[in-house]
């Protein structure tokens, strides 16, 4: 298969692409794993500023798509989140580390987090974060969910005696501040980052009499975040309400519903696949120590 990935000069290994699109075959390909990334290369157009995308490309005689991939994402809270996609095989892994460590593509002493790390390629890893900061890094284990073409919504619509339900995109400001001011993990820089997904991308809230009680946002590594229900209105359904309605948006986007869930959530778990969403894959947040 052939690219025309517009490449720049290549830096350490690594080559920036600026015809992100022609990575979409190659991710395509490595469905589901690849649901995050293929969805931050659908949406580069929004987010130009602040996601670069770079490969590592595969010894001479290999197939094309055999490729290394790097995403960027530039947050105003957490600072840069890395999203890998690795090839099946695993192909010049070793290769792939010391360029990680060795190139301009990561700032090692900026704060920086692995999102949604291939648990194949989590040792790896924590390995290149060892050896280029000194510090041991942590492993956050996730388990990735999305949602297949073949999905369909297990609840549809609700009934509440006495209240009128919406469910529809975010409203920026109400959006914005209802995420932040319950999100546990918020600090300086959070509703600025928040602000911009919502304006940007598509998100979900569910209103009962016009108040917002339930809301979630597509984050920038690709994938549904944030998703919290006010303590009052909860065992009503109004998360799954939510999940559902932003699931068809985002198929309708032509994006992959996706979303990680820590190991040891069960609540959570069991939502994912109460809504009919799969497990594609375990993955990891490693973030600088």
């Amino acid at each position: 298969m052939g690219l025309g990935l517009g490449l720049t000069d290549q830096d350490f290994g690594f080559e920036k692409v600026t015809k992100v699109k022609d990575l979409l075959p190659v991710l395509k390909e490595r469905l589901p794993n690849s649901c995050n990334v293929i969805n931050m290369a659908k949406n580069y157009h929004k987010f130009q500023n602040e996601m670069t995308f770079y490969i590592l490309r595969a010894p001479r005689d290999t197939p094309n798509d055999d490729l290394w991939i790097i995403v960027t994402y530039a947050r105003e809270d957490y600072g840069i989140d890395i999203n890998i996609s690795a090839p099946r095989n695993l192909n010049f892994s070793a290769e792939f580390k010391t360029a990680l460590v060795t190139s301009g593509v990561i700032e090692w002493d900026e704060p920086f987090i692995f999102a949604a790390t291939d648990a194949s390629i989590c040792n790896l890893i924590q390995d290149a974060v060892q050896e280029a900061t000194g510090k041991d890094p942590s492993a956050g284990e996730n388990l990735m969910f999305y949602a297949s073409p073949q999905y369909h919504p297990l609840v549809t619509q609700f009934s509440v005696r006495g209240s009128t339900i919406e469910v529809k995109p975010l409203d920026v400001n109400d959006g914005a501040k209802f995420l932040v001011e319950n999100w546990p993990f918020a600090r300086t820089g959070s509703h600025a980052y928040v602000r911009k997904l919502i304006e940007r991308n598509c998100s979900s809230g569910v209103y009962v009499d016009n108040r917002l009680v339930c809301g979630a946002a597509l984050n920038g590594s690709g994938m549904i975040t944030m998703l919290h229900t006010l303590p009052e209105f909860r065992h009503k359904g109004y998360a799954t309400l939510c999940m559902n309605y932003f699931v068809q948006t985002l198929f309708k986007d032509n994006l992959i519903p996706c979303c990680t869930v820590e190991t040891t959530n069960i609540a959570s778990i069991s939502l994912q696949r109460k809504i009919g969403l799969q497990v594609s894959h375990d993955v990891s947040y490693i973030p600088r120590s």
